[in-house]
């Protein structure tokens, strides 16, 4: 069962990467009807999480780096060498305070806001 959701996720990716956008959604509808077709709909969240994965393997993780200014370049390659291969995507926001917080994925995994030190150093104290 596993093979068969990476290989759907296979072909999922080669639609998302070689597809024309006019052409993708044609060939998204297909896809679908094919795994209507062929019983495989329940498998869908499966297939997903293999397509993520791959992506991940080929392309490196998703980074977004949340902050009130822009990173150096410096910082960028400290991130990637703490969180591994990936693209980093920065937003900025304006009047955030202090500090940034690092999502992977859409997994929250660094907070280095003052708030979040402050909030980390009240529970400790508690």
């Amino acid at each position: 069962m596993q093979n068969k959701a990476k290989a759907y996720a296979q072909v999922l990716r080669k639609i998302a990467h070689t597809a024309s956008k006019e052409n993708e959604k044609e060939q998204l509808k297909h896809f679908v009807m094919v795994l209507r077709k062929n019983g495989d709909t329940r498998m869908f969240e499966k297939i997903l999480k293999e397509f993520e994965r791959l992506e991940e393997q080929e392309e490196g993780k998703k980074i977004t780096v949340v902050s009130s200014e822009p990173i150096s370049e410096n910082m960028k390659s400290n991130i990637r060498h703490v969180v591994g291969k990936g693209t980093i995507e920065e937003k900025i926001e304006k009047g955030r305070g202090a500090g940034m917080s690092i999502f992977v994925g859409n997994e929250y995994v660094i907070d280095g806001t003052v708030k979040g030190k402050l909030r980390s150093i009240w529970q400790q104290l508690r």
